[in-house]
């Protein structure tokens, strides 16, 4: 995370400290780094336990530390992804997935030592993790916020306007978005190591006292970040050294392209400028207007050149920012947090696949959530009623509560449905089909198929074993309509046909996928012999 060096770059200006000494501030915390090192403590159990808690209590222990120590914590979530960081999400993701898949090796090998090393590798923090700590930090009534997009923008805006003193982070960009002081390297015996911006030119090794700050953010961004990749055989040293020779970065363009010894792409410098604006004018959140921010205001100039910033992030609205800032909708499923989400466990557990002859298809529909809290929208009813001083208090605020719910529900990045689990083992089912028909064929065994009535209205799809000795069983929860013949091939036995009863009528089909069968409810039960 952050720039590659640059913490042992700075190590001059860099002050060890205590605590102890910030007692009565109140200090910002990321809390995906807080997260992320509390995953350090956990063991192969808690990383296959969808109902673990560790890392919970191993967050909250952090948070009373400072309580002790006289510090009131601010904690800062991330929020959803950020269109100038997509290749470096998309080369983490890969990365997490390679862990993941060595970590498996590993514990098949009965490794664990060397699993719980690749599974910490693996985690990825995600928002529902993050919801279950802020159910717990609501409890004890601690300050948080969950930033719209980048968690270092918003912690860099707590300081700016003076709600908090500091900022406690690993990540070194908090320096590049202007943060006046951060705090590094915090241990739980309570020492840290503290580096204040406006110190930074006046490093010793290497001398930065000719640089600017505006330099110091271009050499950063030159040498590889997360919103722009390095050039080849360029570091943070071979920055500097250019930087301090040249002094901007389009004389350093202009050098690089004469010497031809590395090729810059004119694509390289809107990616360079591009990176820039964000470090400046990324959008936060703004816990005292409840609304959307610029980190800095673009200049009118800057406005007038450039139409689209979505690149800062998608400009949504204030109700919708706020409904995410205190932790009731996922900032990257656009749903309420109703319902346990798909990404617990920490790590895919390789043995937990239900057994062929033993599987049960739980088949529910994926309901969209329809509710955002009655808080995330006090902010806008308050101005509007501000706004239409001609209107009774009732009447404006169910008015404004009815607009902003249908308004805010359609979030601009939801620009498709996604695919439920539901469609990916459809799909899979359809392919294992294909590949079946080049195999010998096997002794045809009989099978039932059962259709289970149900009253409540599915919800998820997933998969559970069925405590039965007679094979595998279809158990499909139902809606109000009948269904179709049911051609499929349940686990590794290939099914024909499935024809049901003549009393049984024809289903409307639900979405698209290769079983016809999505709205069913029951009130009594068929079974038909394969």
């Amino acid at each position: 995370m952050g720039i590659t060096g640059l913490l042992p770059l700075l190590k001059s200006i860099s002050e060890e400290k205590t605590l102890a000494e910030y007692r009565g501030e109140t200090l910002a915390v990321d809390g995906y780094c807080w997260l992320h090192q509390v995953m350090h403590r956990c063991g192969v159990d808690d990383f296959l336990d969808p109902k673990s808690e560790r890392y919970i209590d191993y967050f909250l222990a952090r948070v009373d530390n400072l309580v002790r120590q006289g510090v009131s914590p601010y904690i800062v979530f991330d929020g959803g992804p950020l269109p100038s960081k997509a290749h470096t999400e998309e080369a983490r993701r890969l990365t997490r997935k390679k862990n993941r898949e060595k970590a498996i090796k590993f514990l098949s090998q009965k490794n664990k030592e060397q699993a719980r090393k690749h599974f910490i590798r693996s985690v990825d923090i995600s928002p529902y993790m993050a919801h279950r700590v802020i159910l717990r930090l609501r409890q004890k009534n601690i300050k948080y916020v969950v930033a719209p997009y980048e968690a270092d923008a918003q912690l860099a805006y707590l300081v700016k306007r003076g709600l908090v003193n500091g900022v406690i982070t690993e990540d070194s960009d908090c320096l590049i978005f202007n943060c006046d002081k951060v705090l590094f390297k915090l241990n739980y015996q309570g020492a840290v190591r503290e580096i204040k911006v406006q110190n930074i030119l006046k490093n010793s090794e290497p001398d930065l006292q000719f640089f600017t700050h505006d330099m110091f953010i271009e050499m950063c961004i030159f040498s590889g970040c997360d919103y722009l990749a390095n050039l080849p055989r360029i570091g943070l040293k071979t920055s500097y050294n250019l930087f301090k020779k040249y002094g901007s970065v389009k004389k350093v363009f202009q050098t690089l392209r004469l010497e031809g010894k590395v090729n810059v792409p004119e694509s390289y410098e809107d990616g360079f400028a591009r990176a820039k604006l964000t470090f400046k004018h990324q959008r936060v959140y703004d816990p005292l207007e409840k609304k959307l921010v610029f980190l800095s205001p673009p200049s009118d100039e800057l406005r007038r050149q450039i139409t689209d910033w979505s690149f800062l992030g998608l400009d949504i609205s204030d109700a919708y920012a706020t409904a995410v800032a205190i932790g009731d909708i996922d900032p990257i499923t656009m749903k309420c947090f109703g319902t346990p989400q798909s990404d617990f466990p920490l790590a895919q557990n390789p043995f937990s696949s239900v057994s062929d002859k033993t599987s049960t298809l739980i088949v529910e529909r994926d309901k969209d959530c329809q509710c955002i809290s009655s808080s995330s929208l006090s902010c806008e009813t308050d101005r509007e009623e501000s706004d239409r001083g001609a209107m009774s208090s009732q009447s404006q605020e169910a008015s404004i509560h009815t607009k902003e719910a249908d308004r805010v529900l359609i979030h601009p990045m939801q620009k498709a449905q996604e695919e439920t689990a539901f469609d990916r083992m459809m799909r899979a089912g359809s392919q294992l089909q294909k590949r079946s028909l080049k195999r010998k064929r096997v002794e045809k065994i009989s099978k039932t198929v059962s259709i289970t009535t149900l009253n409540a209205k599915p919800r998820f799809f997933g998969l559970q074993p069925l405590h039965s000795s007679q094979g595998p069983e279809l158990s499909i929860l139902a809606s109000n309509q009948p269904c179709n013949p049911i051609p499929h091939k349940i686990a590794k036995a290939e099914l024909n046909t499935c024809r049901m009863e003549s009393a049984i009528e024809r289903p409307e089909p639900f979405q698209r996928s290769n079983l016809k069968f999505a709205n069913f409810r029951y009130r009594n039960t068929n079974e038909t012999k394969l």
